[in-house]
């Protein structure tokens, strides 16, 4: 009988070690789980540098000029040359402007094309209307 009873507190201190001490054991001696790895953030690409503001050019600086050159024209004609070669420089301009620029200043455009069919038909009288300038 002493050896039953022997056999069963070995057995008992077996499972004591096997299920209470080794596992305490571990965790008094473990070393401590890494922390978890910090969240990545997306790779930010860098900012894009806005470009230097540039102010626009003077818009439509030539529309002054050539409404003082058609009026000086018609006041004193030119030669059909030089009545023309106003003319057309004048729509090579208004054909080079976009809309936006045209919508902005629309009252002085007005008033170029109202100068321009004056033009016209100065050239069309002091040149015969063969001459006179087509519209674009």
């Amino acid at each position: 009988m002493e050896i039953f009873v022997v056999v069963v507190l070995a057995g008992v201190v077996v499972v004591l070690c096997w299920k209470i001490i080794i596992p305490g054991l571990n965790q008094i001696f473990a070393k401590p789980a890494p922390a978890p790895p910090a969240p990545v953030d997306p790779p930010v690409d860098p900012p894009v540098p806005e470009p230097p503001h540039v102010p626009p050019p003077p818009v439509f600086r030539w529309v002054p000029d050539a409404i003082s050159r058609s009026k000086e024209l018609r006041s004193k004609p030119g030669t059909c040359d030089e009545m023309r070669d106003c003319f057309y420089g004048a729509q090579a301009h208004w054909e080079s402007s976009d809309e936006g620029d045209r919508d902005a200043n629309r009252s002085l455009m007005n008033e170029l094309l109202k100068e321009m069919e004056l033009l016209r038909q100065a050239i069309g009288k002091a040149c015969g209307e063969a001459n006179m300038p087509r519209y674009f």
